[in-house]
């Protein structure tokens, strides 16, 4: 009997320690307001500064007349407002309508287009355009404790 309880124990603790490490059930807080790192970008420079400053950087480069890139704007402005994201990463939204000198500067021909950076290198993966797949993608690249993202539709 005292072997059995003794195994409860260490098997009690053992769990404890790893969903304290690893939360898998955590919630994703939503920032209060002025908490979001959402800039707006108006010249090639201060892009390629933020790219040389920060370790995780999500930009999208989008148009007006858009309607791929007016679809993906309220996910992308969602997904900034999540703490846990917002923390390490910076969202960059540059209009290419505005400021198309930045996009030619970079290389943009398409609208949506979306680069991720993790620690200064370009990421060429598939950018999810839904808010609970990139809240995964940018949580599973910026190495935060394991989530479980609650999708409320």
């Amino acid at each position: 009997m005292l072997v059995i309880k003794i195994q409860i124990f260490f098997i009690i603790i053992i769990k404890i320690i790893f969903c304290f490490k690893f939360p898998l059930n955590e919630k994703i807080e939503e920032s209060e307001q002025g908490n979001i790192k959402s800039i707006n970008i108006e010249s090639t420079e201060e892009y390629l500064n933020y790219v040389k400053s920060y370790d995780y950087i999500i930009s999208l480069f989008h148009v007006d007349w858009c309607g791929h890139c007016q679809q993906f704007l309220p996910v992308l402005d969602k997904a900034s407002s999540y703490k846990i994201l917002n923390k390490k990463w910076i969202f960059l939204k540059i209009d290419c309508s505005k400021y198309p000198n930045i996009c030619t500067n970079i290389g943009i021909e398409r609208y949506p287009t979306i680069k991720l950076y993790k620690k200064k290198e370009l990421l060429h993966i598939e950018t999810p355009r839904e808010l609970v797949p990139l809240l995964e993608l940018l949580n599973k690249l910026s190495g935060s404790s394991i989530i479980k993202v609650n999708s409320k539709k």
